[in-house]
């Protein structure tokens, strides 16, 4: 950011607010990460960098659907999509159809959500990307969860994941599938592999303790007690 300011470059200023944005997203923090995309709009306005100005709107849908505004979030999204194809630019579209598609499950649309998902899956592994797959793979076991509370493929789903994650040395990945998994076992009253699963990946992380990932992970531990 800093070093974009100096330069004065235009698409290293909205390069750098989308990347930064899109960490904030990750961390769960919707509200820094859409002043970032807005800033990014910003930029991308000014000087007619359409595929920039398509990446900070999704990013500006995907902050509201954070906050709860899922409708208006979902809309932001589809239609910063669409002007992104229009650029012909693909890079990142099968994580953007991920994060579209958990939307469309928060807000009890999980058929649409999988179906989204599908086309996600498609183009990985048309491109052959592994960026966030596992991401793909927990958020596949979510929207089932939601359509088969019961059934076994969600778990499934979650435990592929983790795998992949674990394999990856991806930790903030590898806590967001354990927790989803964890989150099955406690419906469950699996309890003890509960604090099995999570305890120790848990102690791994010595910061971040602040972010929603590490305090969703410590509330199911504190379940358990």
């Amino acid at each position: 950011m800093a070093l974009s300011k100096r330069v004065s470059h235009s698409v290293t200023m909205a390069n750098a607010r989308s990347n930064l944005a899109f960490v904030r997203l990750l961390r769960r923090e919707p509200e820094a990460g859409r002043e970032l995309a807005q800033q990014q709009l910003g930029i991308a306005t000014i000087f007619d960098l359409r595929l920039m100005a398509g990446m900070a709107r999704f990013n500006i849908g995907w902050a509201l659907a954070q906050q709860g505004q899922s409708e208006d979030g979902i809309r932001e999204m589809r239609n910063a999509l669409e002007a992104t194809a229009a650029t012909g630019a693909e890079a990142g579209l099968h994580y953007e159809l991920c994060v579209l598609a958990l939307a469309y499950g928060e807000l009890g649309e999980a058929r649409e959500g999988l179906t989204l998902l599908e086309k996600a899956f498609g183009i990985a592994a048309k491109s052959g990307t592994k960026h966030l797959l596992p991401e793909l793979l927990r958020t596949k076991g979510e929207l089932l969860s939601r359509l088969e509370p019961a059934g076994g493929a969600a778990e499934r789903w979650f435990r592929t994941s983790l795998r992949m994650a674990c394999a990856e040395g991806a930790k903030s990945t590898e806590l967001r599938a354990a927790t989803s998994l964890a989150r099955l076992y406690l419906d469950q009253e699996r309890n003890d592999e509960v604090r099995d699963l999570l305890g120790p990946l848990y102690g791994w992380f010595t910061e971040g303790f602040e972010t929603g990932d590490l305090v969703d992970a410590k509330a199911l531990l504190d379940c358990l007690r």
